[in-house]
């Protein structure tokens, strides 16, 4: 059994999770990297922003929902339906003041809280990148695209991965002396 939480931080150390007699699961601590180093006060409400979404900043630490409000509400305007239930599910009596306006404190903080517990589902296409051109067959790829972005179509799989090839001839003997030393 592993603990789990809808807040950030209940996973505090990598842990070996046993789902059946052949299959184990790792349950490891979320890492959310800064998406850059800028100081501007904008850019770090926009920070905070994206953060209070991925949910890694604790409900009691967040200073001002409404630019991850904003945020959440310009990443779903892309589907017009979701954006109008929104709109609808949000405008209920229930939200409203005395004198018949939304209770902003409120109402950003149950939108806060309905996306952190999954009651708002949404989601965003994947960002488009571009692709390398082909390169023709047998030419040699002069650097310009990534290393990553080679397309080739392949007649066979490739050699097997060996560890003796790492460290040069010289490592590879003793390594299989090492071997033949542990087997007698």
């Amino acid at each position: 059994a592993c603990p789990v939480g809808a807040e950030a931080g209940v996973t505090t150390a990598l842990r070996e999770v046993k789902l059946d007699n052949k299959l184990k699961l790792l349950d490891s601590p979320g890492i959310v990297f800064p998406s850059s180093t800028e100081a501007s006060k904008a850019h770090r409400t926009d920070e905070q922003a994206r953060l209070i979404l991925l949910n890694a900043v604790s409900p009691k630490e967040i200073e001002d929902p409404v630019p991850a409000v904003s945020l959440l509400l310009k990443r779903l305007s892309a589907s017009q339906d979701m954006f109008q239930k929104l709109l609808d599910v949000y405008s209920l009596p229930a939200l409203m003041s005395s004198n018949g306006d939304p209770t902003t404190d409120f109402l950003v903080q149950t939108v806060i809280t309905d996306w952190r517990d999954g009651r708002i589902q949404g989601w965003m296409d994947a960002p488009v990148l571009l692709i390398a051109p082909d390169t023709a067959p047998g030419a040699e790829n002069e650097g310009d695209a990534p290393a990553g972005d080679r397309k080739e179509i392949v007649k066979e799989w490739a050699a097997e991965f060996k560890l003796e090839g790492l460290w040069g001839d010289a490592s590879a003997d003793v390594q299989e002396g090492e071997v033949q030393a542990m087997e007698s």
